[in-house]
């Protein structure tokens, strides 16, 4: 479940009482805490579950002196409180005199009215079951499907909060999901290919786990239609090529042989000549005799 936010009127007015009773009169804090759960899976099993808190307050005190002394700690309690504010005027003491923070004009400012309606949680069980049906609905889009090497479904929210002397009071609450599916794909005479998809909402309630299913089931076909339509395009060139060089063959064959057979008709020719020189020659020469 969503945490409940915390109770920052109390809160103030603790820390008022504990500052006046320990003699301070500058004093403030900053808080947060977030709650998440993220789950993996493989092939029908569960891979991995995981749900996580984390808390952490900081507390910062003003001495007479003017100096600054700072606490952390991550507990909410009255106790802890307590402890943080007077380890923090302790700590004071050996403030810097040379940097010494104020606060920010901005902590008293309006705050814009954000419209983000906080969210329930549904817990680690119901996302398992979520993404354990996710995963099988993409494996079945396509045989060449076989795994999701990569997935992850999760959900959680946090709280900020900001107090100080001045009456600065400031509270923000936010609740946020996810869901990441990769699938793979292998085929024979292939190479593996991968396509996924991510959805973001402000609950897992709202996530769109039909549209992240067929974007990714998608990307997979696309690249498919893409390595078909390469190859085609390759097996045509390699045939373009294959018939430039046939031509380009059958030309110059065409070419040698006229060029052949040119020259023989060339010397025909040149003998022709040369033969009725030589008669010629040999009738003057008899012509002359007589």
């Amino acid at each position: 479940m969503t945490n409940a936010p915390l109770n920052v009127r109390s809160l103030q007015d603790q820390l008022q009482s504990l500052a006046r009773r320990e003699g301070v009169s500058k004093w403030d804090l900053g808080a947060s805490r977030s709650s998440s759960a993220s789950v993996q899976v493989d092939r029908g099993e569960a891979k991995q579950l995981k749900a996580a808190q984390r808390s952490s307050i900081t507390v910062r005190v003003w001495n007479q002196q003017g100096l600054v002394g700072i606490t952390s700690t991550s507990d909410l309690s009255d106790s802890g409180l307590e402890k943080a504010l007077m380890g923090a005027h302790q700590a004071s003491e050996f403030g810097n005199p040379d940097d010494v923070p104020g606060f920010s004009p901005l902590a008293t400012a309006p705050q814009p009215d954000l419209h983000r309606p906080v969210q329930e949680a549904q817990g680690i069980q119901s996302l398992l079951k979520q993404l354990l049906d996710a995963e099988q609905q993409l494996l079945g889009r396509h045989p060449a499907i076989g795994t999701l090497p990569y997935n992850a479904m999760n959900e959680g929210s946090s709280e900020r909060i900001y107090l100080n002397s001045e009456g600065a009071l400031r509270q923000a609450q936010r609740t946020q999901a996810s869901i990441f599916l990769m699938a793979r794909a292998e085929e024979s005479g292939r190479k593996p290919r991968s396509g996924g998809a991510v959805r973001l909402a402000l609950g897992s309630r709202d996530l769109d786990l039909a549209g992240c299913i067929d974007e990714a089931a998608e990307r997979i076909q696309r690249m498919a239609r893409a390595f078909l339509a390469k190859k085609s395009f390759r097996t045509c060139l390699f045939k373009m090529i294959l018939l430039k060089n046939l031509v380009e063959n059958k030309v110059h064959k065409e070419h040698q042989e006229h060029k052949e057979h040119q020259d023989h008709k060339d010397n025909q020719e040149h003998k022709e000549n040369q033969k009725n020189k030589e008669h010629q020659e040999n009738k003057k020469n008899q012509n002359f005799l007589k």
